[in-house]
């Protein structure tokens, strides 16, 4: 599936969290997956109310820089909390790339006891496009060892890449490189977002 099809996806992570950009907030596609829950991670986006559906919003910045980890714990206990009611939630941003994307591996981290690379990999099985900022992922591994008191990903320099980058996706960069392309500087930005999934989602914990 292309990068443009998979941007007008709502993903299913497991059977009662899904991910997805705000332009699949349609009430056909809501009540197809039976959502009754919605996080809205950004701060562009206006809550799209629609009956039977509760909402959160938490005001997140599409920035490297923003302090997405003061929500959490607020927003892996939202959807817990759902989960538990026999509800599904559907967090989404802009794009369904980075804000919720990360905002949903937090919470197998936390609830799902997954390890954060785990969670990583477990995510972009279902939605490849997934790309957490480098500021995200920072906050990401520090919660984890807050959490477990070691982490499972860490902060690499490349080549590649002009600052530290975390290993998995050093990792997906080897690849275009061993197919003749320039190891020149790369943008974090470029790095390559769709690999193979390789990751059995039927691993989840019950």
């Amino acid at each position: 599936m292309s990068r443009r099809a998979l941007l007008g996806e709502i993903s299913e992570i497991t059977d009662y969290l899904f991910l997805s950009g705000a332009s699949e907030l349609k009430p056909n596609k809501l009540r197809r997956k039976r959502i009754t829950s919605i996080i809205n991670a950004t701060t562009e986006e206006p809550n799209a109310y629609l009956a039977g559906i509760d909402y959160m919003k938490v005001a997140i910045e599409d920035s490297a820089f923003a302090r997405i980890d003061q929500y959490f714990d607020i927003v892996a206990d939202r959807i817990k909390m759902v989960k538990d009611r026999g509800g599904r939630t559907l967090v989404h941003c802009v794009a369904g790339v980075s804000r919720s994307a990360t905002l949903c591996i937090v919470y197998l981290v936390k609830y799902e006891k997954m390890t954060l690379r785990r969670a990583y990999s477990f995510v972009k099985s279902a939605r490849p496009i997934i790309r957490p900022n480098i500021g995200f992922w920072r906050q990401m591994i520090e919660y984890e060892r807050h959490l477990r008191g070691t982490t499972s990903v860490s902060m690499v320099s490349t080549t590649a890449c002009d600052q530290p980058i975390p290993d998995v996706y050093a990792s997906e960069l080897k690849q275009p490189f061993l197919n003749g392309a320039s190891a020149s500087k790369t943008n974090v930005a470029n790095i390559p977002v769709s690999m193979p999934s390789v990751f059995n989602r039927s691993l989840l914990p019950s």
